[in-house]
Protein backbone atom coordinates (compact mmCIF):
# COMPACT_ATOMS: atom_id res chain seq x y z
CA UNK A 1 0.00 0.00 0.00
CA UNK A 2 1.42 3.04 -1.33
CA UNK A 3 1.04 6.37 0.52
CA UNK A 4 2.83 9.73 1.29
CA UNK A 5 6.28 9.12 2.83
CA UNK A 6 6.41 9.25 6.69
CA UNK A 7 9.64 10.00 8.48
CA UNK A 8 10.49 8.57 12.28
CA UNK A 9 13.94 10.11 13.70
CA UNK A 10 16.37 7.50 15.04
CA UNK A 11 18.15 7.82 18.10
CA UNK A 12 21.07 10.27 16.78
CA UNK A 13 18.02 12.35 15.21
CA UNK A 14 18.38 11.32 11.13
CA UNK A 15 15.06 11.68 9.80
CA UNK A 16 14.57 7.85 8.43
CA UNK A 17 11.64 7.42 5.64
CA UNK A 18 9.12 5.08 7.17
CA UNK A 19 9.33 2.84 3.88
CA UNK A 20 10.04 -1.02 3.31
CA UNK A 21 13.34 -0.05 2.37
CA UNK A 22 14.03 1.03 5.60
CA UNK A 23 12.64 -1.49 7.57
CA UNK A 24 13.60 -4.43 9.65
CA UNK A 25 12.09 -7.32 7.76
CA UNK A 26 13.28 -6.63 4.13
CA UNK A 27 14.94 -9.59 2.92
CA UNK A 28 17.69 -9.34 0.10
CA UNK A 29 20.57 -10.85 -0.51
CA UNK A 30 23.71 -9.86 -2.99
CA UNK A 31 22.24 -12.65 -5.78
CA UNK A 32 18.76 -11.01 -5.58
CA UNK A 33 18.16 -7.83 -7.33
CA UNK A 34 14.67 -7.53 -6.08
CA UNK A 35 13.69 -6.64 -2.29
CA UNK A 36 11.05 -8.68 -0.43
CA UNK A 37 9.23 -8.81 2.98
CA UNK A 38 10.20 -11.51 5.02
CA UNK A 39 6.77 -11.04 6.73
CA UNK A 40 4.47 -11.17 3.69
CA UNK A 41 6.49 -12.95 1.59
CA UNK A 42 6.21 -10.77 -1.26
CA UNK A 43 8.54 -8.01 -3.26
CA UNK A 44 8.66 -4.42 -2.05
CA UNK A 45 8.14 -1.50 -4.41
CA UNK A 46 9.39 1.70 -3.80
CA UNK A 47 7.79 4.04 -1.37
CA UNK A 48 5.51 0.88 -0.09
CA UNK A 49 5.17 0.57 3.32
CA UNK A 50 2.73 -1.58 6.00
CA UNK A 51 1.21 -1.41 9.54
CA UNK A 52 4.29 -3.90 10.62
CA UNK A 53 6.92 -1.67 9.95
CA UNK A 54 9.86 -1.28 12.22
CA UNK A 55 13.40 0.38 12.05
CA UNK A 56 16.20 -1.63 10.93
CA UNK A 57 19.23 -1.97 12.37
CA UNK A 58 21.26 0.09 9.75
CA UNK A 59 18.95 2.80 9.85
CA UNK A 60 19.10 2.92 13.57
CA UNK A 61 23.08 3.43 13.12
CA UNK A 62 22.62 5.80 11.03
CA UNK A 63 24.45 9.18 12.10
CA UNK A 64 26.80 7.19 14.91
CA UNK A 65 29.85 8.81 13.90
CA UNK A 66 33.01 7.25 14.06
CA UNK A 67 33.64 6.94 10.22
CA UNK A 68 35.98 8.97 8.30
CA UNK A 69 35.98 10.12 4.56
CA UNK A 70 39.03 8.78 2.64
CA UNK A 71 41.33 10.70 0.85
CA UNK A 72 40.68 10.12 -3.29
CA UNK A 73 44.31 10.41 -3.59
CA UNK A 74 44.63 7.35 -1.47
CA UNK A 75 41.31 5.25 -3.82
CA UNK A 76 43.54 6.27 -6.55
CA UNK A 77 46.40 4.57 -5.11
CA UNK A 78 44.35 1.91 -3.80
CA UNK A 79 42.74 1.21 -7.48
CA UNK A 80 46.39 1.31 -8.79
CA UNK A 81 48.12 -1.17 -7.05
CA UNK A 82 45.59 -3.42 -7.91
CA UNK A 83 45.54 -3.05 -11.03
CA UNK A 84 49.26 -3.29 -11.14
CA UNK A 85 48.67 -6.69 -9.34
CA UNK A 86 46.14 -7.84 -11.49
CA UNK A 87 48.20 -6.81 -14.89
CA UNK A 88 51.04 -8.79 -13.20
CA UNK A 89 48.79 -11.70 -13.16
CA UNK A 90 47.64 -11.59 -16.48
CA UNK A 91 51.17 -12.07 -17.62
CA UNK A 92 51.22 -15.02 -15.82
CA UNK A 93 53.53 -13.70 -12.83
CA UNK A 94 52.55 -15.39 -9.25
CA UNK A 95 52.34 -12.69 -7.23
CA UNK A 96 50.84 -11.99 -3.33
CA UNK A 97 48.98 -9.54 -3.69
CA UNK A 98 49.27 -6.87 -0.96
CA UNK A 99 47.15 -6.63 2.05
CA UNK A 100 45.30 -3.11 2.76
CA UNK A 101 47.23 -2.40 5.34
CA UNK A 102 50.10 -2.40 3.71
CA UNK A 103 48.69 -0.13 1.10
CA UNK A 104 48.18 2.13 3.33
CA UNK A 105 51.06 1.95 5.47
CA UNK A 106 53.25 2.66 2.15
CA UNK A 107 50.87 6.18 1.30
CA UNK A 108 50.75 7.37 4.39
CA UNK A 109 54.53 6.94 4.24
CA UNK A 110 54.93 8.91 1.05
CA UNK A 111 51.64 11.28 1.31
CA UNK A 112 50.44 11.96 4.61
CA UNK A 113 46.95 10.52 6.02
CA UNK A 114 44.23 8.45 4.05
CA UNK A 115 41.54 10.65 5.63
CA UNK A 116 39.94 13.70 4.65
CA UNK A 117 40.41 16.72 7.49
CA UNK A 118 37.00 18.00 8.30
Amino acid sequence: MQRQTEYVANGYGIAIPKRCATCAHKGQTRLMTKRHCLVHDKEVKPKNVCSLWQMSSQMKAAGLGGGRIKRREYLKYLALVRGDENIAKQNGLKIMPKSVDAIRREFEQEHGSIYINI
